[in-house]
Order: structure tokens, then sequence, then C-alpha cells
């Protein structure tokens, strides 16, 4: 039989593609949007709700720029207000160093550093100290030993230039020790006494001072300058120290540098400073002579000889440093002291850049002879603290030296 033929079925009608994709965007775009704005509001909001929050600084914001911080000492002035005390030197004072009051809560020593150049800064943290009260008596009392070792005993005021017995250059029979003075033992409480009698004398006969680390003078004493690691600029290094100065009225520090940033503090009495910087003409030893890091020229000394020729043209900033004023001194500016009064400061080396930058300076290779003209003995080295003995007939003036090498 034959088989009845199929209704055949009505197609289906099927969407659009144009009217779906139209129908996803009614549905998507508006979701999208307001995921944004529910993402924008919640990335600010914290922000808002916590406003001392700030971006990290390598993540800035896209939205809007971080302020630039004002350094708070970009304002501080050049000079300060204090008068010039130092008369009739053979060089120009251009000015005193500036005195900033500062807000002891306030962390400071960076944006100090930052400054770059020598600033007093006046009610900081130092005026919560014990060793506020410091006196010379006190310290005689609370010392927790009976003798002072290496008390500097000399019998001129001017300390300096110091000796360094290891510089090759020590062994030349044309280098002299200036100005050589003592280091001795001596009881504590005679110490005091000598350098507060010393005070009423016009002319002492004798001029002593003593400094040390802190830590020498025992517990009790190192406690009363709690906290002083805000000062210290480099936590991790081994080569800061914190150290503690005392000496009688009239004792002078001759002009050197030293390759650290330093924070010195007057305690008690009054020391004053003349400052140079760096790049003056104050004719320092060279770095392989025992008074390496030290003036040639003592500082008032009104008849220059041709030998120091541009010394006149040095520029210095004095400073009067009073009780609580703590100095802040960057690395390889050169300085003189001296103490106005019987004299307590304390200071605190950082070791820094600049000290890497001066190490790498002086240890190149030195491509020279120094010759010692006595029993043919000549001095060679390499590196300024390498050097060995030869022994080896002296070179007369009609010979040639060595290769890279020339006479002194």
């Amino acid at each position: 039989s034959e088989s009845m033929p199929t209704k055949p079925k009505k197609p289906v009608a099927s969407a659009s593609p144009s009217i779906i994709s139209i129908a996803l965007l009614k549905v998507i775009v508006p979701t999208a949007i307001v995921l944004f704005i529910a993402m924008y509001l919640s990335w600010e909001d914290p922000l808002n709700d916590r406003p001392n929050q700030t971006l990290p600084s390598n993540k800035p914001s896209p939205k809007r720029k971080d302020p630039v911080k004002k350094s708070a000492f970009s304002d501080v002035p050049m000079y300060g207000n204090e008068e010039v005390t130092f008369k009739n030197l053979p060089f120009q004072i251009k000015g005193t160093v500036p005195k900033v009051k500062w807000d002891p809560k306030t962390p400071f020593a960076f944006d100090v550093q930052k400054l770059g150049r020598p600033i007093v800064l006046q009610n900081t943290i130092v005026d919560t100290w014990a060793a506020r009260n410091w006196t010379p008596e006190y310290i005689a009392d609370s010392l927790e030993t009976d003798v002072l070792e290496g008390v500097y005993r000399h019998n001129k005021a001017v300390f300096g230039p110091y000796w360094d017995p290891s510089r090759p250059m020590a062994a030349l029979p044309s280098v002299k020790r200036l100005n050589a003075h003592e280091l001795i033992n001596m009881p504590a409480s005679n110490f005091i006494n000598r350098i507060t009698d010393a005070g009423s004398q016009s002319e002492p006969k004798q001029f002593l001072y003593y400094a040390g680390n802190i830590n020498k003078l025992g517990e009790e004493l190192a406690m009363d300058v709690e906290p002083w690691n805000f000062l210290d600029l480099n936590p991790s290094s081994k080569q800061q120290n914190f150290n503690f100065w005392i000496g009688q009225a009239q004792t002078k520090a001759h002009t050197h540098y030293d390759a650290y940033d330093n924070f010195n503090v007057q305690i008690y009495g009054r020391k004053r400073w003349l400052l140079f910087p760096p790049m003056a003409p104050v004719y320092l030893y060279p770095s392989l002579h025992p008074s390496h890091a030290q003036s040639q020229v003592e500082i008032n000394q009104t008849e220059i000889s041709a030998k120091f020729p541009r010394y006149s043209e040095a520029e210095a900033l004095e400073v009067m440093m009073n009780p609580g004023d703590m100095l802040y001194l960057p690395p390889l500016w050169f300085h003189y002291v001296e103490a106005m009064d019987t004299s307590i400061s304390l200071n605190c080396w950082s070791y820094s850049k600049s000290s890497d930058i001066m190490k790498q300076a002086v240890s190149k290779m030195a491509p020279i002879d120094l010759e010692k003209e006595k029993n043919g003995i000549r001095i060679k080295w390499d590196m300024p603290w390498e050097f060995s003995w030869k022994k080896s007939s002296i070179p007369s003036k009609d010979q040639n030296l060595p290769p890279n090498s020339s006479r002194i």
C-alpha cells in the first residue's frame, strides 16, 4: 500500500544576528558602566576614609599626580642673624650659620642631610635628654672609672695637625711632626679640677681635653643621651659612633675635615666654629701624609707664605654653639673649633656615600716612589696603605727614577 504523504512542517522563524547583538549590547554596556563606577568608587574610598594613607611612591595614582613634598628646610636662608665675632683673619667670613627651631616630635635627620650645607637646629629631641643637665662635676661623680685613659695634653692651645705614623710619607726624613701633643692617663677628678680651674687663667701653661666613645663613660652616662639613634643616617653601617668631648676653655682644634655626616650637640659651655666648603683653598696635606685631611696653614696666620697663595681667597662661615644647639656638618666640610668656656659636647658620625667616594679617590694606584735618604732604604707601594720596604741603592739626582715615579 502506498503511504500517505506527510504534511510539510512550517519553518521556525530564527532571530536575526543583528537583533541579538543589539540585545547583548543593551545588557553588557550598562553592566560594564555600573562595574566601572563601582570599581572607581571602591578605589577612591580608602584614601578618603584614611587621609594619612599615601600611595606607594613607585606606583603613582593614574588619576592624579602626587604632590611634590617640600623639604622642611628648603626655605632656610643662606646665613644666620648672629654677628660675626672672629676678627683680623686673612680670609673672608661670609656670615654665620642659620639657626632653625624644630619640632622634637618630627624626624628630621634625612631632611637636614638633603639640605647639603651646615645648619644649627634648636628645640630638638636633645632638649629631652638628661644629658642637658650635665656639668663637669656631675661627669666626675658619674663615671664608672676613676681614671680617664687617653687624655690629650699639650703646652699649646691648638691641638693638631694630628699625626698618623702609619702613612707612607711618615718615613721621609723631611716630613716632621708639628705641634705634637701627648696622650696620658689621668685620675678623672684631677682632670675635671684642672679643666675647670683653667677657665680662670688668662694664659694656662697646659691644655687638656678628652674625647672617646660614649660607652666608655659607663652605662649611667650613656643612658642620659637616649634616644640618639635618630641622628644616625646609616643604621646598617658599623662605621658610625656616638662620641663624648670635654675640655678646658681656649682649647682649639686645627682646621681639618671628616668624611662623615656629623651631628654635633653642645651640652655645656660654648664653642665657636669656622666652617669652609670642600673646595676652599685651605691647602690640605696629601692623603699619604701623616697629617692627611688637615690644613697646612694656621687659622690665624696673617703672613701667608708663597706656598699658600690662594689662602686669602677662602670663604668661611662662623657659628657660636650654645648649650642645646645641634650643628649638622656635611662630609668633607673643613672646620676649626675653639672652646670659649669649659665645654662638653656630643657628636654622632654616620658613614655616608661621600665617605665611599673619598675612599675610592685616595685608594687609586699611586705611581710614585718615596725615598728615604738614609741607609739605602726606599719605600715603594701600590696603594696608600699597602707599602713595603725594599733595600736598594738610592739613585742620585743625575740618575733617572723608575718609570711612573717622581721625586718628592
